[in-house]
C-alpha cells in the first residue's frame, strides 16, 4: 500500500529541455509542418509530467520542493534518483531556515530518505502545518519503454483536444505496462 509522508511536492526548476523532442514527436504524430509546433511542444511536457506522476520518478535534472508536516520519516518518493537535498524547517515567524548537513544523511535508495543524526533536536514549536521544506536536486535518463509510452500519450492527447464524454482521452491500460516496470513503490 502507498502512502505518501509529504504535503505537497511543487517542481522548482523544471528540466533544461524535454527529454523527447519536437522532431521526434512530429515524426511520431506524422506532422510535416511547423504549424503546430508550440501546441506540439506543450504536449511534450504534458505527458513527461504524467509519466513522472504515475512512476515517482523525474526524468531529466530537476529540482523540487517537497513539504512536510513533521520531521520523521523524510521519504522522498516522488523525486526518483536524488543527487542532493537541502533541508529547511520553519521558524515561529514563519521563516525558512537551514538544517545543517551534519545533522542528517541522505540515504540514496530509491526511494531516497532522509535520517537525521542523534545530536539534531527539531522545534519544540509546532506553529505551522508545513514544518519542513527538503529541496531536492534530482532526475535521470527517460528510459526507452518511458519514451515510447510518452509517444503514445502525445499521440493521444494530439487526436483528442477537444474533450469529449463518450471517448475520454485517458491512457489505454495495455500502454501503461510501458511504464509499470519503472514505477517506484513505497516501502
Amino acid at each position: 500500500m502507498d502512502n505518501v509522508n509529504y504535503i505537497r511536492l511543487e517542481p522548482v526548476q523544471a528540466p533544461e529541455y524535454e527529454p523527447i523532442t519536437l522532431d521526434e514527436a512530429k515524426t511520431h504524430l506524422r506532422v510535416d509542418s511547423e504549424y503546430e509546433d508550440a501546441y506540439i511542444s506543450s504536449l511534450l511536457t504534458v505527458a513527461r509530467d504524467e509519466a513522472e506522476s504515475y512512476t515517482r520518478r523525474r526524468f531529466g535534472d530537476q529540482i523540487v520542493d517537497v513539504y512536510y508536516e513533521h520531521f520523521k520519516p523524510l521519504r522522498l518518493l516522488g523525486c526518483g534518483v536524488v543527487q542532493d537535498v537541502e533541508i529547511y524547517f520553519r521558524g515561529e515567524q514563519g521563516d525558512w531556515t537551514l538544517i545543517e548537513p551534519e545533522k542528517y544523511e541522505l540515504v540514496r535508495a530509491v526511494p531516497a530518505f532522509i535520517e537525521y543524526h542523534r545530536d539534531f533536536s527539531e522545534p519544540i514549536h509546532k506553529d505551522w502545518y508545513e514544518m519542513v521544506k527538503v529541496s531536492v536536486s534530482c532526475g535521470e535518463p527517460m528510459p526507452a519503454t518511458v519514451k515510447q509510452w510518452c509517444l503514445l500519450r502525445i499521440g493521444t492527447l494530439y487526436e483528442n483536444r477537444v474533450a469529449d464524454a463518450d471517448r475520454p482521452a485517458k491512457p489505454q491500460p495495455f500502454a501503461l505496462e510501458l511504464l509499470n516496470t519503472h514505477k517506484i513503490f513505497d516501502y
